[in-house]
């Protein structure tokens, strides 16, 4: 199973209506973040100690770390791949940079 399809069903997909806010959506994205850091994402003392093998890891592969931003990317390019009709994702990919400083100044990182 994909990981980018288990997150987008997790955390965006199936989000109520009053959710689909471009500010609503990023700290969306925000969580699904850190569902991947916790349960995706490879840990470089990990892969040394225990040679990063899918039993150590509940079957799952660790996939790579991404920063917030990178992850965020990711995850609209995969939405406008998938699904080329939704143009709401297709102008917020297009808006990134924006979006994404304006998102930081929300949560004042």
């Amino acid at each position: 199973r994909n990981v980018l399809d288990e997150l987008l069903c997790r955390f965006i997909i199936n989000l109520p209506p009053r959710e689909h806010e471009v500010m609503r959506i990023f700290l969306h994205l925000r969580e699904a973040y850190w569902f991947y850091e916790d349960f995706y994402a490879r840990n470089v003392n990990q892969e040394h100690n225990a040679g990063n093998t899918a039993s150590s890891t509940g079957g799952r592969k660790r996939l790579p770390r991404l920063k917030l931003k990178e992850f965020c990317r990711e995850v609209l390019n995969y939405v406008v791949y998938t699904c080329p009709s939704n143009g709401y994702f297709i102008q917020m990919l297009k808006n990134f940079d924006h979006y994404f400083q304006g998102f930081l100044s929300l949560i004042h990182i």
